[in-house]
């Protein structure tokens, strides 16, 4: 929070704070103060809060599982985000978004997005919205086809076993770098647990 400074600090999935936590959250929204790690006395905070969740948070506080007064200090202003299925015209942009991107990361050329792959794309629930898509592309990049139901008849199924070692092993090392060695949190992001 202190190196948000003058900024937005962006707390996604609040509903999995521990309801401790919440409080702590709490005082510190209230009083825009914190004490960090190791030092004896607080310091001022100069930044915006922004919030995220896909939980009904009224439920979860009728529930006794989120703080009713954190709950209506954060509800200022409750944006309401569309599903992906009911703004499918956002596929092609997030589509074409996450496969430069993500095949930069990985040093990888990109997958062509077809006609019939953006058709087979668009026609998908998306449960998962666009970290759903997302993670479609960086798995489809990293075995280098779409999977089956996704893909285009005409789109070649060979893949070199070297090279797909070479781009997981890099995909690793990159996460790994993302979160400064930390092997615990690297094991979270690629859905792993670390070894002791």
């Amino acid at each position: 929070m202190f190196h948000a400074r003058g900024g937005t600090l962006f707390l996604d999935e609040i509903i999995e704070l521990p309801l401790k936590v919440q409080g702590m959250l709490l005082r510190v929204i209230e009083d825009m103060r914190i004490r960090p790690i190791g030092s004896l006395r607080e310091v001022p905070l100069d930044l915006r809060f922004m919030f995220a969740t896909n939980a009904d948070l009224e439920s979860a506080v009728a529930e006794g599982r989120f703080r009713t007064e954190l709950f209506h200090r954060i509800n200022v202003m409750n944006i309401k985000m569309p599903s992906l299925i009911q703004r499918k015209g956002d596929l092609v942009e997030l589509s074409a978004m996450f496969m430069q991107r993500i095949s930069d990361e990985l040093g990888v050329k990109p997958l062509p997005l077809s006609e019939s792959v953006m058709l087979k794309l668009s026609s998908y629930d998306w449960p998962g919205n666009v970290r759903e898509l997302r993670n479609l592309i960086e798995r489809s990049l990293i075995l280098g086809e779409f999977p089956p139901e996704f893909s285009d008849a005409s789109q070649s199924t060979e893949l070199a076993v070297d090279s797909l070692a070479a781009v997981e092993q890099r995909h690793i090392l990159n996460v790994l770098g993302d979160c400064s060695g930390n092997r615990a949190e690297a094991a979270r992001r690629l859905g792993c647990r670390a070894k002791p």
